[in-house]
């Protein structure tokens, strides 16, 4: 993957991948790259640990939002269904899901962030970061296709 100083600039700031540089990778490298290695290696740790929905009057309907190294990041909705909602909407105490809508129903920004994709919950893992996924993110993440959800609570 590659991307421009300026598009590093905004996907990850100086704080982050200043911090994280040597120790998470050599080569030089751009700080998304960097933020998706964190992720590889702390999935399970307090350094990612949140999950909310933003977008929406109700507090249990939105666009799914994951903490990654003390930022709000989106999910790309690529193979995003129903059982990955329902682990999202269990783990916010939100009962169960009973819609995946697109991006556009809470208005999502078109240049936010990905950070992971490919997420195949079986829908019984207590968290999402529990759930398969993936760090490669494909171009069409960049286009909108955020992860959303819309929970019965």
């Amino acid at each position: 993957m590659s991307v421009s100083p300026r598009q590093e600039t905004q996907l990850c700031p100086g704080r982050v991948c200043e911090s994280r540089r040597a120790s998470i990778m050599l080569v030089k490298s751009v700080c998304l790259l960097q933020v998706l290695s964190i992720v590889n290696v702390y999935s399970d740790s307090a350094y990612i640990a949140r999950v909310r929905l933003t977008g929406s009057k109700a507090p249990c309907a939105g666009l799914l939002q994951v903490m990654v190294i003390g930022r709000w990041e989106r999910v790309c909705d690529s193979q995003w269904d129903l059982q990955d909602a329902a682990v999202v909407c269990q783990e916010l105490g939100c009962g169960v899901p009973y819609s995946v809508p697109p991006a556009s129903a809470f208005g999502a920004a078109m240049i936010d962030a990905v950070v992971i994709t490919d997420v195949q919950c079986r829908g019984d893992e207590g968290s999402l970061w529990q759930c398969p996924h993936s760090t490669r993110i494909q171009n069409f993440c960049y286009d909108g296709r955020f992860a959303a959800v819309n929970c019965t609570v």
